[in-house]
């Protein structure tokens, strides 16, 4: 059995986590007031 992790890109890991090969990110956009941010 396979595992992955995801998370959103405002989670705040170290440098060493972001290397490990089952860690995905996903860049989730937010809309406040009509303005984008991701």
């Amino acid at each position: 059995m396979k595992l992955a992790v995801i998370t959103d890109s405002s989670a705040f890991l170290q440098a060493e986590a972001l290397r490990k090969e089952d860690l995905f990110v996903l860049d989730i956009p937010v809309n406040i007031d009509g303005q984008e941010y991701v």
